[in-house]
């Protein structure tokens, strides 16, 4: 029973860090792509796309 619970509550953990991470990358993303406005450079987007596939 208590390891069960503990499953869930980990889960629970990875799925709040994982909803976390993901709005911050969509955060960053966003930012990313106002400066590529600014300044569009192929070699830093593919860069940027890699980190965050």
């Amino acid at each position: 029973m208590s390891v069960t619970f503990k499953m869930i509550v980990i889960s629970n953990f990875d799925f709040e860090k994982h909803f976390l991470n993901s709005v911050l990358r969509i955060k960053k993303e966003s930012r990313h792509e106002k400066n590529f406005l600014k300044k569009k450079s192929p070699s830093v987007r593919d860069m940027t796309n890699g980190l965050f596939c």
